[in-house]
């Protein structure tokens, strides 16, 4: 058998160096091919394979609503159904709300712009989150007067307190000035990759 697969190895490269051009496009479509399967596995293995980076990922969802009146899919669940599925629903241990606002950080230092979450303190426990320093806004901070709290990520801790000392230093996003209570670990994002502060709803 090995004499044979050598043979025929000989003699298809033979026929490749005689005729270059068939050459050239056997190895593009070969190239081609194994790059599109890898993108491919890529893609899959991040969507399908690879598990959420938070505690208990099988058992999260996010619930969504059709909105018929606007023709849309996966719209928003308005807060008076986001409610009764609270108070009536009995599939699931624990939810909560959020918005993913993007707004303008303009305290000291370059503006700029920032994505995070405005949310029910529960938000973050259902996701397993835990802070590196400083501890995650609780229950009682979301009543008005009490609710300008943030916990802030790893990346805006970087950039704005050079990695120093953050809690109870305080920020403006769009004039609502937040004061720092929490810094989380680096590689948490919720609900979004560049999410970078959560506050309460």
């Amino acid at each position: 058998m090995l004499p044979s697969l050598l043979a025929d190895l000989r003699y298809g490269f033979r026929q490749l160096r005689l005729n270059p051009g068939f050459a050239s496009i056997a190895v593009l479509t070969l190239a081609l091919g194994i790059g599109a399967n890898t993108a491919l596995f890529s893609v899959v293995r991040s969507v399908l394979l690879k598990p959420l980076p938070y505690r208990e990922p099988e058992r999260l969802v996010r619930v969504w609503m059709d909105n018929r009146r606007l023709q849309m899919r996966e719209d928003w669940a308005s807060y008076l159904n986001y409610q009764d599925y609270k108070r009536l629903g009995t599939s699931f241990e624990s939810m909560a709300a959020f918005t993913e606002p993007s707004m303008n950080l303009i305290s000291d230092g370059e503006p700029e712009r920032s994505r995070g979450a405005f949310a029910e303190a529960a938000l973050l426990d259902v996701v397993g989150a835990r802070p590196i320093q400083g501890r995650l806004f609780t229950k009682e901070e979301e009543t008005a007067g009490k609710e300008n709290v943030a916990v802030i990520g790893w990346g805006l801790w970087q950039r704005r307190f050079g990695a120093g000392d953050a809690l109870g230093q305080t920020l403006d996003f769009d004039g609502r000035r937040l004061t720092v209570i929490g810094v989380m670990p680096p590689g948490f994002a919720f609900p979004m990759k560049k999410s970078e502060f959560w506050a309460p709803l």
